[in-house]
This record gives structure tokens, C-alpha cells and sequence, in this order.
């Protein structure tokens, strides 16, 4: 009997571990299964000898199990300090469109937070393992950001553009139609005679709406600037040519683009 469960163990090792995993989960949320996966790659990485190859048995897992427990109690400060600046630097980039001061208030606290707790660790004191082992957790969560950045920022144009819908919408409406250029660059319009004054009205009101510095319509689409500093613009870009726009913008939704 013992040689039976032995060898199940052996061969549904892996189903166990998911098992477990997937318990903590819906247990204990999103954060813990996190803290959970650092927490495995530590003690494989610290402690190999914890489960021998071809030997995995259930007083193993009921072992891990403490032991994963304990890690996650037991984080020090400096190590909770860097997953929160982790963390923070990916939020960050949800912002990046439609809120340009938040996005920068929280990718450099992030990115702070990351320095110092991080060379907390790599001067403080413990084992010269663990201080590898946060390097490379460092070094993945480095290459995640760059993987993942794109999506993100993209993300938070998706969700300007999605939550000023009805607003981008009636000023769509009224540009689309007209010949020519024509820009509203704070309360002023330039060629507001192919206006009329409601037009120019609700043109006003609509920009101070969407918080944009700047609407300007011209024959191939819309462009609406959220954030301008020296030669640097973000925005977004409804396009009316029936023509692909080229490589140097990005598709959101739709026609919009950035």
C-alpha cells in the first residue's frame, strides 16, 4: 500500500502542487497566489533538497505547504517594500495615457521604492542565495515590464477613450462634416466661421470635458492632445481617410489610434 501511493505520488507530483496552488487562490485571492509562486521559487532555489527527484510524497507537500506559509508570513519589510514598488510601476502604466501626472507620480515611486528596498537587500544582511534569488526576481519582473509596457499603455488610452465616449462622439460629429482645418487650442477656434455659435460652444465645453489641451481637425482625422512638454505629445487619433495609417501609430479601437 505503501509502495502504491508512493509511486502515485511520484507520477501525479505536479497535480498535487497545481492542486495546492489553486486552493490558495481561491482562498486567499490574487495577492497570495503571487507571494505563493515567489515563495516556491525560493525554497526550490534554496532548497532542493525538499523534494528529491522521483520522491514526492505527501508529507513533502504537507511540508511545502508550511514552509510556503511561513515564507509569506514571515517577508521582511525591505522584501514587501520591492514587490509594492513592483507592483506600482505596472499600475503606472494604466495611467499612462489618460492621466499623465498620475502615471509619472507612480512609475518613479515605483521605480524608488524598487532601488532602495532593493539594494536593502543586496547590502543587508543574509545569505549570499537569497540575495541572488531577489536579484533575479528583480531582473523577470524587469523583463515582464518591458514585455508587457505596450499593452498597458495601450490599455489606458482604451479606457480614456471608452470612459468620454458620448463626449468624443459629439465632437466627432461636428468636426467630421467640415472643410478644412480647424483648431480649438484652449477657448480659442481658428476658422470658427465654418461654425455656428453653438457649435463653437459646445467645441469649448467638450475640451474642458476631456481635460485635452488641444483638439485639431484636418482632412485624414481627429487628434486630441492629453499631454504636451516641450517637443513631447501624447494623444489620440480618429481617423476619417479610408487610407491604413502608417507604422508610427498605434490601433486602440475602432478608428482611434495613438
Amino acid at each position: 500500500m505503501h509502495y502504491t501511493q508512493q509511486k502515485y505520488c511520484r507520477k501525479w507530483g505536479w497535480t498535487l502542487k497545481l492542486r495546492q496552488i489553486a486552493s490558495l487562490y481561491f482562498s486567499r485571492g490574487l495577492t497570495n497566489i503571487y507571494l505563493a509562486f515567489v515563495c516556491y521559487l525560493h525554497q526550490r532555489f534554496l532548497n532542493r533538497h525538499l523534494f528529491p527527484a522521483g520522491h514526492y510524497k505527501i508529507p513533502h507537500l504537507q511540508q511545502y505547504s508550511n514552509v510556503s506559509s511561513h515564507f509569506i508570513m514571515t517577508l521582511s519589510f525591505k522584501h514587501i517594500g520591492l514587490l509594492f514598488g513592483v507592483v506600482l510601476t505596472f499600475v503606472s502604466f494604466l495611467y499612462f495615457g489618460r492621466q499623465q501626472g498620475t502615471y509619472q507620480i507612480l512609475n518613479i515611486g515605483g521605480l524608488v521604492a524598487v532601488l532602495i528596498f532593493y539594494l536593502a537587500i543586496l547590502f543587508g544582511k543574509g545569505l549570499l542565495k537569497t540575495k541572488i534569488f531577489w536579484t533575479l526576481v528583480v531582473v523577470l519582473c524587469a523583463v515582464v515590464q518591458e514585455l508587457t509596457e505596450p499593452f498597458l499603455i495601450d490599455t489606458s488610452y482604451r479606457v480614456y477613450i471608452r470612459q468620454n465616449k458620448i463626449v468624443l462622439t459629439e465632437i466627432n460629429k461636428i468636426l467630421i462634416n467640415k472643410q478644412g482645418d480647424i483648431t480649438i487650442l484652449n477657448d480659442s477656434i481658428s476658422k470658427s466661421d465654418h461654425l455656428t455659435t453653438l457649435e463653437s460652444n459646445n467645441l469649448r465645453e467638450g475640451r474642458k470635458k476631456l481635460g485635452v489641451y488641444i483638439i485639431s481637425k484636418s482632412d485624414y482625422g481627429i487628434y486630441y492632445g492629453l499631454w504636451g512638454f516641450l517637443d513631447v505629445r501624447l494623444g489620440i487619433t480618429y481617423f476619417t481617410d479610408k487610407k491604413e495609417p502608417d507604422n508610427n501609430y498605434r490601433h486602440l479601437t475602432g478608428n482611434w489610434f495613438h
